[in-house]
């Protein structure tokens, strides 16, 4: 048997070696080194950021921008820029928004701190919204010129139409803010203080919802005293509707309740009630008149108003309320009385005013009544319908000449419908009453005691027109009887 080895076998296939798994660990180095690269990239940005002089350079690119494009001069004292995640937030510091020439100071906005926070949901397609903005200590001055010139700048149109409603932002606060108003022109001043906003977004039906405040507001026109008042206000918008669900405005003992809402913001259709008590004896103070009658006036109703660019304003808007009143005391130089039960509806429609149902306790007796107004912001023809009845003649001695009844005194009643006419002006009033009065005229005696029977007892019925364009008064069966 030979030891010689035998041939190699040529039909069989030897096992070919395998192939090294170099590729993962290749793959591996690239991921790493593209890691290394990311992360050298943000800690890169964020030290730029953190370097003033590169914060300086972003201001001034910024401001350069927005003057360019929007035509606003917005400057910013410092801004800072915190990652957290995909929620980058940016803290602007005392930013400001200068007035349009000539009024360029002091500035029509600034604000101590602004921040703004967004939410990043997918970077690969883009999606982002902003999730929150806080204002902190915004003071606003707008200024109107003796010349109507204002300091509002003119901003610059823009190719890129945004929603806000697109925009979604989630949360919204704003806190001691400071509002300043002063127009030259009508000479009205306005502060506000303590101005307070906030609102939530809903994205499923692209809600907004929240709040406005403000305490120590004050108004001042002209000469008038300040009218110091606070709001309160809840909130609700849509892209096609605006819903004032609650808002209270106060001032001193008068409160104003309006709920009202929007719908249309191109063409839009208001509807809206409200209740109000008015302290008149405050609104006296304010307008500096002694004239007006001091009480509590009560008032609920509803409103209307519809868009029409083809019709006057109030031929658009309708108002339906009632007022009422316990008392009203009247003191002027030459009047003190007391008219009680005060009630009445008022109606504001197609451009015609009315008062409906009027009532009143007065002067002994009471009143019934009505008026109408035609076409209120044209011909303004305008009716009055009044009855008096039971009016005591005592009461009306009293208002007229009160010195007069040391020496004697009426006594009964006066009956009286009074129907009258004009056309703007009171020089075009015509008038007509019908009048019947019965009672007694007393002379006083020194005791100041009534004497036990009448001394010249009085009837009377009068018919009589007035025109105020002759001044002319003219009786018709009319007659006066005094004695037996």
């Amino acid at each position: 048997m030979s030891t010689v080895p035998l041939p190699p076998d040529y039909y069989e296939r030897r096992e070919p070696p395998r192939p090294r798994r170099n590729w993962k660990r290749i793959a591996a180095w690239i991921a790493g080194g593209l890691m290394i690269l990311i992360a050298v990239f943000f800690i890169g940005i964020v030290a730029l950021i953190h370097n003033n002089e590169f914060r300086q350079y972003l201001l001034r690119i910024a401001h350069t921008k927005l003057s360019e494009t929007v035509g606003i001069q917005l400057k910013m004292r410092d801004f800072s820029v915190h990652l957290s995640g995909l929620s980058p937030a940016v803290d602007m510091y005392d930013v400001v928004i200068d007035g349009a020439p000539p009024y360029e100071t002091p500035p029509l906005l600034k604000v101590d701190h602004l921040s703004v926070g967004i939410q990043i949901v997918s970077l690969l397609q883009q999606q982002w919204y902003l999730k929150d903005i806080v204002i902190d200590h915004p003071v606003a001055r707008v200024f109107v010129g003796p010349n109507g010139d204002t300091n509002l700048p003119t901003t610059k149109n823009s190719n890129q139409q945004t929603s806000v409603f697109d925009l979604g932002v989630r949360h919204v606060m704003l806190g001691q803010g400071e509002v300043y108003y002063n127009d030259q022109k009508s000479a009205l001043d306005a502060d506000l203080h303590n101005f307070q906003f906030q609102s939530t977004f809903d994205p499923a039906p692209k809600r907004y919802s929240g709040g406005l405040s403000y305490t120590d507001g004050k108004i001042h026109f002209q000469n008038l005293n300040p009218l110091v008042h606070s709001l309160e206000a809840e909130f609700e918008a849509t892209p096609d509707r605006f819903t004032l669900t609650r808002s209270l405005l106060t001032s001193g003992a008068s409160q104003f309740s309006l709920a009202a809402r929007l719908h249309d913001y191109v063409q839009p259709n208001v509807t809206a009630t409200y209740q109000a008590s008015l302290d008149t004896g405050e609104l006296r103070q304010v307008l500096k008149d002694a004239t007006l009658p001091v009480g509590v006036v009560k008032l609920a109703g509803s409103a209307k108003f519809e868009s029409d660019p083809k019709r006057p304003l109030l031929d658009t808007l309708s108002v339906d309320g009632n007022l009422s009143s316990a008392g009203l005391q009247i003191h002027t130089t030459t009047i003190h009385t007391l008219i009680r039960d005060i009630s009445a509806r008022y109606l504001l429609q197609r451009g015609d005013a009315e008062v409906r149902d009027l009532r009143a306790a007065l002067l002994g007796g009471g009143m019934n009544g009505s008026f109408k107004m035609h076409d209120v912001t044209g011909a303004q023809v305008s009716e009055l319908h009044a009855t008096l009845h039971n009016i005591a003649l005592a009461s009306i001695q009293a208002l007229i000449n009160p010195q007069a009844m040391k020496d004697f005194r009426l006594t009964g009643t006066t009956n009286a419908n009074v129907d009258a006419k004009w056309r703007k002006a009171f020089d075009t009033l015509t008038a007509r009453t019908d009048a019947t009065a019965v009672g007694a005229l007393y002379a006083r005696p020194a005791t100041n005691r009534p004497p036990p029977q009448p001394s010249v007892p009085i009837n009377a019925s009068v018919h009589a027109d007035y025109s105020a364009s002759g001044q002319t008064v003219t009786f018709n069966r009319s007659s006066i009887r005094a004695g037996q």
